[in-house]
């Protein structure tokens, strides 16, 4: 009997370990305007697992993302889950954005790298991102977007309820010494 209670607690402990693997989801995107091509350079990182998740609760995933994208490349399906829920607008222009690459780390994360054509950014454009990656899978899904130009970092958190949100792009005031 002490062995069967033994093999019970053992099983649950690994059982609800595997059931909520991590308690809580996070995606992290760098936007940076390159001013050589003056284009936007994006990398956006995501817990692997959670986006095999999304996309087989989807129904638009069978196996393992990692041995899908190694072995296919990156399919339309993941191609539209980044590009309809990371959008960017630039003064009220929609910004066309394509996916040039992407890597897995060792940590279990997917980067995906994403580019702009050529746009016009200037020192008050305003930019509108919206990006609610994974919001539709998991409620608690967090998102934090860091805007480089000019040499200047400026950063958002989206969440449910906030999937949107402005930037102005704005230089700060030079004082007489600068």
């Amino acid at each position: 009997m002490r062995n069967y209670l033994f093999f019970v607690v053992v099983f649950l402990s690994f059982w609800m370990n595997n059931v909520n693997a991590h308690e809580y989801h996070f995606s992290f995107a760098e936007v940076g305007f390159n001013h050589k091509c003056k284009c936007l350079e994006i990398s956006i990182s995501v817990a692997a697992h959670d986006i095999e998740f999304a996309l087989k609760k989807k129904g638009l995933l069978k196996g393992s993302i990692e041995r899908d994208i190694t072995e296919n490349g990156i399919s339309s399906d993941l191609k539209n889950e980044f590009l309809d829920h990371f959008i960017i607008n630039v003064d009220n222009q929609d910004i066309e954005l394509s996916i040039d690459g992407y890597e897995f780390t060792d940590d279990g994360l997917l980067y995906i790298y994403m580019s702009s054509k050529t746009i016009n950014i200037t020192d008050s454009s305003i930019l509108q991102f919206k990006y609610d990656i994974l919001m539709e899978s998991f409620s608690d899904q967090q998102n934090k977007l860091t805007f480089l130009y000019n040499n200047l970092k400026q950063t958002l958190s989206f969440i449910n309820g906030s999937k949107e949100s402005n930037m102005i792009l704005t230089l700060p005031k030079r004082t007489f010494n600068d």
